[in-house]
């Protein structure tokens, strides 16, 4: 059972991204995405940070994984945790640009090898 949605002061509920992987140049996703390549092609590049941590291990009931400041850490959104892998893409689809993301500070930066993880909130 999911636990109940954040609720923020007005008690409307919040929407909250968490680990979404993005590239140094801004994207999110790889040109020519599908139901085939929902990432695009070769858009899984920004996750691999993910794979090697202890977190997502247990997450999907493996031993194993890689311990560290990297585990467990747009529009609409009230609170955003991008992790922002160092792969240009040159591509693909922007996650913020033309005014998109404005209106969100940065509340938090962790710097790791495998990514640079920020926390955004809406202001």
């Amino acid at each position: 059972m999911s636990p109940p949605p954040a609720r923020g002061l007005t008690g409307m509920a919040r929407l909250r991204v968490h680990n979404l992987g993005v590239s140094l140049d801004g994207y999110s996703a790889r040109p020519d995405q599908g139901p085939e390549e929902p990432l695009g092609t070769g858009g899984e590049q920004l996750h691999e940070w993910m794979f090697r941590t202890a977190y997502w291990h247990a997450m999907v009931g493996e031993p194993g994984g890689e311990a560290g400041r990297s585990t467990g850490r747009a529009g609409l959104v009230d609170e955003l945790h991008l992790a922002v892998v160092p792969l240009l893409l040159g591509s693909g689809e922007l996650l913020l640009g033309d005014g998109v993301g404005a209106d969100l500070t940065c509340a938090e930066f962790v710097g790791t090898p495998e990514a640079a993880h920020v926390r955004l909130v809406r202001s």
